[in-house]
């Protein structure tokens, strides 16, 4: 039996609000409101305020939140 890979989705998100040090609000393209966050290696080379526009990756299964990526 073969198993299909979801591709993860990118797309872009303005930040709207920052809840802690590396936990953001965004809001999509589409209105929705998704928490968004960046990983450990990129936290150092990341600085995000509020109304910047970011790349996020997600994940099809769960649309709520996202990984900020670099662009």
């Amino acid at each position: 039996m073969q198993v299909v890979q979801n591709p993860d989705i990118i797309t872009s998100a303005k930040i709207i609000e920052r809840l802690n040090d590396r936990i953001f609000k965004a809001e999509l393209p589409n209105g929705k409101l998704i928490h968004v966050h960046f990983s450990k290696s990129d936290e150092s080379e990341l600085k995000i305020e509020i109304g910047d526009i970011v790349k996020v990756k997600m994940n099809p299964f769960d649309f709520s939140r996202g990984r900020i990526i670099p662009s």
